[in-house]
């Protein structure tokens, strides 16, 4: 099987309180989808379960990649339940940007876990969704075929709920650097705590049940920008320059440092794209939300 492993932006992400008692904390985001992704190709057969894992890329360590350990989670459960095994091939042909905030790893592993209870069988829908809660706390929402989701916990428990209105086209430009999120939890609680009111992912769920982008402007959030703009300026300066160039709101994604744009026009996202890759960045997208949707959905 070949499949487009779609990654994510945060159209909020607010950070509930301190870590929970399991060292995680809980969130509340609107997680994305958007038409850039890896591309992977799952090869299964009768075997001795031996993943043959190969990447066009040198991103890291077979056993380090989400892909990889999806593979093996899988097969462990699937030995588990049919007393029998199998070989995967893997070819992971990098194409999302790593160290972005875009949860191409998690979307990564959720397309190989799909691929794999297609090809291999043995695994329930309930034990992949444990597999994928699992691997991380993104890799449910990419796993599922929602286009947005209202995401709680530590971002592993997903509702469907509306999406960009018709119309809206995106831009998403990473900076040179990327963000080392290590730590960057525990930088958000020594500086912030528990002190931040916690009203924008409720109020985005309404903004795109209107179809309204100006709404959906006045409530993107992202409380890890206020740690991570300060390590790296540069996600201001693109923020900035999209605005500049006709965004109708911009914010960064995730963790970092990508940064996305949100246009009412097609033609205003290419502009600004070209201005951008102008200003010497390399890694900038452009989308038309509504062709990818339908598209989405089509398959």
């Amino acid at each position: 099987m070949n499949t487009t492993a779609y990654c994510k932006i945060n159209l909020t992400l607010e950070i509930l309180g301190t870590k929970r008692g399991d060292g995680f904390h809980d969130i509340k985001s609107v997680m994305h989808k958007i038409p850039l992704g890896d591309i992977i190709e799952v090869e299964a057969n009768d075997g001795d379960g031996i993943i043959d894992f190969a990447c066009d890329s040198d991103v890291c360590e077979p056993c380090d990649n989400l892909a990889y350990r999806a593979a093996q989670s899988y097969l462990e459960v699937f030995r588990k339940n049919t007393d029998k095994n199998a070989d995967v091939r893997l070819h992971l042909t990098k194409v999302t940007p790593a160290g972005a905030g875009l949860g191409g790893g998690s979307a990564d592993a959720a397309a190989v876990l799909d691929c794999m209870q297609t090809l291999v069988g043995g695994v329930s829908d309930d034990e992949v969704l444990a597999l994928a809660s699992a691997l991380g706390s993104d890799v449910p929402f990419c796993l599922k075929r929602y286009m947005s989701a209202y995401c709680t916990g530590r971002g592993e428990i997903c509702r469907n709920i509306d999406t960009l209105p018709e119309g809206t086209s995106l831009v998403v430009a990473k900076p040179k650097e990327s963000i080392n999120t290590k730590g960057i939890y525990g930088e958000y609680d020594k500086k912030y705590g528990d002190d931040y009111t916690k009203t924008d992912t409720d109020n985005m769920e309404k903004a795109l049940g209107e179809g309204d982008l100006k709404k959906i402007k006045l409530s993107l959030v992202n409380d890890f920008e206020l740690v991570c703009i300060p390590r790296l300026p540069e996600i201001e300066t693109i923020k900035r320059r999209m605005l500049e160039e006709g965004a109708v709101c911009s914010q960064m994604s995730g963790s970092g440092s990508a940064v996305f744009g949100l246009f009412d026009s097609h033609e205003a996202a290419e502009a600004c794209a070209a201005a951008l890759k102008s200003d010497g960045l390399t890694e900038v997208y452009s989308f038309d939300y509504a062709d990818f949707e339908k598209m989405y959905k089509g398959e």
